[in-house]
């Protein structure tokens, strides 16, 4: 079983590994734990943040699950949750800002880059 010492420092270290590199070499579930750190402190974020991708499957499913999905996991509460729905929707919001910023779509695949950011997390059918 781990000691404290191994535990000493990781958020700082996980902190430290994006500021340098981004996301880049990042597994699903460090991202997910560092998003519950932000939320939980002085408290292991690793095991939710595993149970998370084990029940969505990745990064992507974490942060289209509802609220009430994520809750379900123990380690997630109603703060945490929040964040990652937070976090999803600033995501959302500047990807469709990006590109309507732009005066036309010059491609098909700009305009299924519009569509596929504001619709995919809906969950009934509806036309633009």
């Amino acid at each position: 079983m781990p000691t404290e010492d191994t535990h000493r420092g990781h958020r700082k270290r996980l902190r430290e590994k994006f500021l340098k590199s981004g996301l880049a070499g990042f597994h699903d579930y460090e991202v997910v734990e560092l998003l519950l750190s932000l939320g939980t402190p002085r408290r292991d974020c690793k095991i939710p943040a595993k149970e998370a991708i084990k029940k969505f499957g990745t990064l992507r499913g974490v942060l289209e699950a509802s609220t009430d999905e994520l809750e379900q996991i123990e380690g997630i509460g109603a703060h945490s949750a929040f964040g990652i729905k937070l976090v999803q929707e600033v995501a959302r919001e500047y990807l469709k800002a990006k590109i309507l910023d732009k005066p036309f779509y010059k491609s098909s695949q700009e305009i299924f880059d519009y569509l596929y950011h504001s619709m995919r997390g809906l969950k009934k059918e509806t036309f633009k």
